[in-house]
């Protein structure tokens, strides 16, 4: 957030500027967060919507700062709508104090033109431009050309490896994420319970420093069996089987409809 890293910058140069603008508009929205807060704890209703907002940004703080949640660079994804808080928060209140109707320079110039004019600036400044961007071929999408190589249709996976390679795939391959322990569970964050109706016949692995949710080599071949094949590639083992393996998931889907 605020583009943080400004050490490579020159002290006086465009950037530090843009940067310092950024900093003084974050800072604002952490003072509206403050001042709202009080608000809401001196039971001052004044803009409810601001309230909650301000409310929801102090709590995910301090879940994210006494907790383990932050424990790698994906918990950003947590904090990835605090851009949004503090601009909502900034524009209400603007509104609320009738600021966008303010004027100046001979009372010819309304504070909204430039707030406008500002916020462009500040994105165009933020913009990337198309031909400077190249797509990076990720490593589902070349696990997803070998499986259909070996003509596979369905089969499990780890969370982090099954809806992405069934979206690449264009649902040639459908990939279900599970999760291993004693025995074989539903993922079900993000799941329907029906596709673990489909017939499957492959486990797709990653190498141990990549394994997610206990889906491990050591685990499928103690539930599952030993595969008819095992395929190497990159950082993944694929267990091709000669049977139907969906039934293992049938039953605790059946189970958890009865429970």
């Amino acid at each position: 957030m605020n583009d943080a890293d400004f050490t490579s910058s020159a002290l006086l140069s465009v950037d530090t500027v843009f940067f310092f603008i950024k900093t003084l508009v974050v800072l604002f929205g952490f003072c509206l967060i403050v001042y709202h807060v009080n608000h809401f704890i001196k039971g001052r209703k004044w803009d409810t919507i601001s309230e909650i907002l301000s409310l929801g940004f102090l709590f995910v703080s301090i879940v994210f700062v006494i907790t383990t949640i932050s424990s790698d660079i994906l918990s950003a994804r947590y904090i990835g709508t605090c851009p949004c808080i503090l601009a909502v928060l900034i524009i209400r209140f603007m509104w609320k104090k009738n600021m966008f109707d303010v004027r100046f320079s001979m009372n010819k110039i309304p504070l909204w033109t430039v707030a406008n004019v500002l916020g462009i600036v500040l994105l165009f400044r933020s913009f990337i431009p198309i031909r400077e961007l190249t797509l990076a071929e990720t490593e589902q999408e070349r696990v997803a050309s070998v499986l259909e190589q070996y003509e596979l249709e369905s089969g499990y996976a780890n969370f982090w490896d099954s809806s992405i390679i069934t979206v690449l795939s264009r649902q040639k391959v459908k990939v279900r994420a599970i999760a291993m322990g004693e025995d074989v569970d539903i993922f079900p964050w993000g799941c329907k319970r029906s596709w673990y109706e489909e017939k499957t016949n492959f486990i797709l692995i990653r190498n141990p420093e990549h394994v997610g949710a206990g889906v491990t080599y050591e685990n499928a071949l103690r539930i599952f069996k030993a595969p008819e094949q095992v395929v190497d590639f990159e950082n993944y083992k694929i267990l091709i089987y000669d049977h139907d393996i969906s039934y293992k998931l049938r039953n605790v889907v059946r189970a958890r409809i009865i429970n």
